[in-house]
Protein backbone atom coordinates (compact mmCIF):
# COMPACT_ATOMS: atom_id res chain seq x y z
CA UNK A 1 0.00 0.00 0.00
CA UNK A 2 2.71 2.36 0.93
CA UNK A 3 4.72 1.49 -2.68
CA UNK A 4 1.65 2.00 -4.19
CA UNK A 5 0.65 6.10 -2.30
CA UNK A 6 4.23 6.55 -3.23
CA UNK A 7 4.36 5.50 -6.75
CA UNK A 8 1.37 7.42 -7.67
CA UNK A 9 3.27 10.72 -7.20
CA UNK A 10 5.74 9.66 -9.91
CA UNK A 11 3.16 8.85 -12.52
CA UNK A 12 0.97 11.42 -14.67
CA UNK A 13 -2.43 10.88 -12.65
CA UNK A 14 -2.30 10.98 -8.98
CA UNK A 15 -4.74 9.20 -7.07
CA UNK A 16 -7.27 11.57 -5.23
CA UNK A 17 -6.05 12.94 -1.89
CA UNK A 18 -9.15 11.58 -0.01
CA UNK A 19 -8.31 8.43 -1.47
CA UNK A 20 -5.28 7.63 -0.05
CA UNK A 21 -6.34 8.62 3.28
CA UNK A 22 -8.86 6.33 3.34
CA UNK A 23 -7.18 3.71 2.48
CA UNK A 24 -4.66 3.95 4.60
CA UNK A 25 -6.96 4.55 7.36
CA UNK A 26 -8.52 0.92 6.49
CA UNK A 27 -5.04 -0.20 6.11
CA UNK A 28 -4.24 0.51 9.90
CA UNK A 29 -8.10 -0.88 11.05
CA UNK A 30 -6.57 -4.36 9.37
CA UNK A 31 -3.29 -4.43 11.01
CA UNK A 32 -5.28 -3.13 14.89
CA UNK A 33 -7.27 -6.10 14.53
CA UNK A 34 -4.76 -8.75 13.65
CA UNK A 35 -2.85 -7.55 16.26
CA UNK A 36 -6.35 -8.07 18.90
CA UNK A 37 -6.81 -11.13 17.14
CA UNK A 38 -3.44 -11.86 18.29
CA UNK A 39 -4.33 -10.85 21.84
CA UNK A 40 -7.19 -13.00 22.00
CA UNK A 41 -5.25 -15.99 20.81
CA UNK A 42 -2.43 -14.68 23.73
CA UNK A 43 -5.19 -15.49 25.88
CA UNK A 44 -6.70 -18.88 25.07
CA UNK A 45 -8.33 -18.52 21.78
CA UNK A 46 -8.34 -21.89 19.98
CA UNK A 47 -8.13 -23.96 23.00
CA UNK A 48 -10.58 -25.59 24.65
CA UNK A 49 -13.28 -24.22 26.78
CA UNK A 50 -12.50 -26.38 30.03
CA UNK A 51 -8.83 -25.59 30.03
CA UNK A 52 -10.15 -21.63 30.31
CA UNK A 53 -11.87 -20.34 33.47
CA UNK A 54 -14.83 -17.48 32.92
CA UNK A 55 -12.52 -14.54 33.26
CA UNK A 56 -10.43 -15.93 30.26
CA UNK A 57 -12.95 -16.61 28.17
CA UNK A 58 -15.04 -13.16 28.47
CA UNK A 59 -11.56 -12.01 27.93
CA UNK A 60 -10.97 -14.19 24.78
CA UNK A 61 -14.02 -13.17 23.36
CA UNK A 62 -13.93 -9.52 23.99
CA UNK A 63 -10.73 -9.01 21.63
CA UNK A 64 -12.23 -11.19 19.16
CA UNK A 65 -14.99 -9.04 18.74
CA UNK A 66 -13.01 -5.83 18.76
CA UNK A 67 -11.04 -7.55 16.40
CA UNK A 68 -13.76 -8.81 14.05
CA UNK A 69 -15.44 -5.32 14.26
CA UNK A 70 -12.35 -3.49 13.32
CA UNK A 71 -11.47 -5.92 10.60
CA UNK A 72 -14.28 -5.52 9.17
CA UNK A 73 -13.12 -2.12 7.86
CA UNK A 74 -9.79 -3.59 7.09
CA UNK A 75 -10.90 -5.82 4.20
CA UNK A 76 -12.64 -3.21 2.58
CA UNK A 77 -8.83 -1.94 2.48
CA UNK A 78 -8.89 -4.45 -0.99
CA UNK A 79 -11.38 -2.86 -2.42
CA UNK A 80 -10.49 0.87 -2.07
CA UNK A 81 -7.09 0.11 -3.16
CA UNK A 82 -8.55 -1.30 -6.58
CA UNK A 83 -10.97 1.14 -6.71
CA UNK A 84 -8.37 3.86 -6.29
CA UNK A 85 -6.29 2.54 -9.01
CA UNK A 86 -9.06 2.37 -11.19
CA UNK A 87 -9.96 6.03 -10.61
CA UNK A 88 -6.93 6.89 -11.43
CA UNK A 89 -6.82 5.73 -15.09
CA UNK A 90 -10.56 6.73 -16.38
CA UNK A 91 -10.53 9.02 -18.56
CA UNK A 92 -11.46 12.74 -17.60
CA UNK A 93 -15.14 12.68 -19.20
CA UNK A 94 -15.85 9.31 -17.33
CA UNK A 95 -17.39 10.60 -14.66
CA UNK A 96 -20.56 8.19 -14.69
CA UNK A 97 -17.62 5.42 -14.13
CA UNK A 98 -16.35 7.29 -11.60
CA UNK A 99 -19.74 7.84 -9.48
CA UNK A 100 -20.10 4.28 -9.83
CA UNK A 101 -16.48 3.37 -8.34
CA UNK A 102 -17.31 5.68 -5.57
CA UNK A 103 -20.96 4.21 -5.01
CA UNK A 104 -18.75 0.73 -4.64
CA UNK A 105 -17.03 1.72 -1.48
CA UNK A 106 -19.04 3.98 0.43
CA UNK A 107 -21.47 1.37 -0.01
CA UNK A 108 -19.54 -1.03 1.22
CA UNK A 109 -18.09 1.19 4.44
CA UNK A 110 -21.93 2.38 5.28
CA UNK A 111 -22.92 -1.59 5.10
CA UNK A 112 -19.94 -1.91 7.51
CA UNK A 113 -20.96 0.65 9.82
CA UNK A 114 -24.44 -0.89 10.51
CA UNK A 115 -23.34 -3.87 11.06
CA UNK A 116 -20.55 -2.88 13.56
CA UNK A 117 -23.57 -1.29 15.14
CA UNK A 118 -25.43 -3.41 15.35
CA UNK A 119 -23.16 -6.26 16.82
CA UNK A 120 -22.39 -3.87 20.30
CA UNK A 121 -26.64 -3.39 20.61
CA UNK A 122 -27.27 -6.92 19.84
CA UNK A 123 -27.69 -7.91 23.45
CA UNK A 124 -28.53 -5.54 26.31
CA UNK A 125 -26.12 -4.78 27.99
CA UNK A 126 -23.97 -4.48 25.34
CA UNK A 127 -21.33 -6.36 26.95
CA UNK A 128 -23.27 -9.41 27.00
CA UNK A 129 -21.66 -10.75 23.91
CA UNK A 130 -18.46 -11.39 25.61
CA UNK A 131 -19.17 -11.47 29.36
CA UNK A 132 -20.68 -14.96 29.57
CA UNK A 133 -21.51 -13.81 33.57
CA UNK A 134 -24.33 -11.45 32.16
CA UNK A 135 -25.74 -13.69 28.97
CA UNK A 136 -27.92 -15.95 31.16
CA UNK A 137 -29.85 -12.74 32.13
CA UNK A 138 -29.20 -10.44 29.02
CA UNK A 139 -31.65 -9.60 26.32
CA UNK A 140 -30.35 -10.73 22.99
CA UNK A 141 -33.54 -10.20 21.13
CA UNK A 142 -31.76 -8.27 18.54
CA UNK A 143 -29.56 -10.97 17.62
CA UNK A 144 -31.33 -12.64 14.17
CA UNK A 145 -30.87 -8.89 13.35
CA UNK A 146 -27.73 -8.45 13.25
CA UNK A 147 -27.04 -11.67 11.63
CA UNK A 148 -29.14 -11.36 8.82
CA UNK A 149 -27.22 -7.95 8.22
CA UNK A 150 -24.16 -9.68 8.83
CA UNK A 151 -25.33 -12.06 5.39
CA UNK A 152 -26.82 -9.23 3.53
CA UNK A 153 -23.06 -7.12 4.35
CA UNK A 154 -21.29 -10.30 3.26
CA UNK A 155 -23.51 -10.29 -0.47
CA UNK A 156 -23.41 -7.58 -0.59
CA UNK A 157 -19.17 -7.64 -0.54
CA UNK A 158 -19.05 -10.52 -2.62
CA UNK A 159 -20.94 -8.26 -5.28
CA UNK A 160 -18.67 -5.87 -5.22
CA UNK A 161 -15.94 -7.73 -5.67
CA UNK A 162 -17.75 -9.40 -8.90
CA UNK A 163 -17.99 -5.67 -10.18
CA UNK A 164 -14.91 -4.80 -9.67
CA UNK A 165 -13.38 -8.05 -11.55
CA UNK A 166 -15.30 -7.24 -14.40
CA UNK A 167 -14.95 -3.50 -14.63
CA UNK A 168 -12.14 -3.91 -16.17
CA UNK A 169 -13.34 -5.47 -18.84
CA UNK A 170 -15.38 -2.84 -19.82
CA UNK A 171 -12.35 -0.66 -20.49
CA UNK A 172 -10.26 -3.07 -22.32
CA UNK A 173 -13.00 -4.43 -24.63
CA UNK A 174 -12.97 -0.54 -26.40
CA UNK A 175 -9.27 -0.51 -26.76
CA UNK A 176 -7.93 -0.76 -30.77
CA UNK A 177 -5.93 -3.95 -30.67
CA UNK A 178 -6.87 -8.04 -31.75
CA UNK A 179 -9.43 -9.39 -30.32
CA UNK A 180 -7.37 -12.08 -28.87
CA UNK A 181 -5.61 -9.64 -26.99
CA UNK A 182 -8.77 -8.87 -25.49
CA UNK A 183 -10.32 -11.65 -24.52
CA UNK A 184 -6.55 -12.63 -22.96
CA UNK A 185 -6.64 -9.86 -21.14
CA UNK A 186 -10.26 -10.16 -19.95
CA UNK A 187 -9.43 -13.19 -18.59
CA UNK A 188 -6.84 -12.22 -16.81
CA UNK A 189 -8.54 -9.08 -15.19
CA UNK A 190 -11.19 -11.71 -14.07
CA UNK A 191 -9.46 -13.87 -12.03
CA UNK A 192 -10.84 -11.96 -9.23
CA UNK A 193 -14.25 -14.13 -9.56
CA UNK A 194 -12.66 -17.37 -8.82
CA UNK A 195 -11.53 -15.99 -5.54
CA UNK A 196 -15.35 -14.98 -5.06
CA UNK A 197 -16.50 -18.63 -5.74
CA UNK A 198 -14.08 -20.01 -3.58
CA UNK A 199 -15.55 -17.86 -0.82
CA UNK A 200 -19.20 -18.38 -1.45
CA UNK A 201 -18.74 -22.03 -1.72
CA UNK A 202 -16.52 -22.35 1.39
Amino acid sequence: MGLRLGSSRMREYKFPTYTGVVLSTLQACGMTSQTLLTVSAAHGLGMHLWELDLDLISTVLKYYWASASVGLFGILAAKVAIIALLLGVKGPNQKKRGYFLHFLWISNLLFIIVLVVMIYNQCNPYDAIWNITKLEHADCSRKHVAINIGYAQGAWSASTDIALALYPISVVWTLQTSLRMKIGFCVLMGGGIMYVGALLFS
